[in-house]
């Protein structure tokens, strides 16, 4: 009896395995969603795999946003939330860009709005980083993701 426990308990600590980093795959939904005047607010989702048979916590994100190459925000969320076991997840994103920033610090005032409008598009840089928990192991999951975003309005 004593040996079938042994036998047991090693069969079971072989096939656990240490958690798996989860991935970072692409984000998607980036539009924007609300004009103030200046202010164009943004939203995106930030998707990401969890290949674990386990599921995990949300810890928090840090993430720089530049457009056009002009830094616009620092995210830092410290929210959790529960991610499930072998699935894809996603995680909100939203800031707000004020757009006379974007274009000042590109070019003279008028040629940026002149590029603005025939581009109808910015590229906005996503960097950073998602910290997640999976039993007693965090994990740093790094982004560094730029996609195109059309800059007229798509409200919901």
């Amino acid at each position: 009896m004593r040996k079938l426990l042994l036998l047991l308990f090693v069969v079971s600590f072989i096939g656990c395995s240490a958690p798996k980093t989860p991935d970072f795959k692409k984000i998607k939904n980036a539009r924007v969603t609300n004009v103030d005047g200046k202010v164009y607010t943004v939203t995106a989702d930030a998707v990401y795999n969890n290949p674990n048979s386990i599921g995990g916590n949300l810890v928090g994100m840090e993430m720089d946003v530049t457009i056009d190459d002009v830094l616009i925000t620092h995210l830092s969320q410290t929210k959790s939330a529960v991610i499930q076991p072998e699935t894809d997840f996603e995680v909100p994103i939203t800031f707000d860009a004020d757009i006379t920033k974007i274009i000042g610090e590109n070019k003279g005032f008028l040629r940026g709005v002149l590029d603005k409008l025939l581009k109808e598009e910015v590229d906005v840089n996503y960097k950073g980083h998602l910290e997640v928990q999976f039993l007693n192991k965090r994990f740093k999951i790094p982004v560094d993701y730029t996609e195109a975003v059309s800059v007229g309005a798509n409200f919901d």
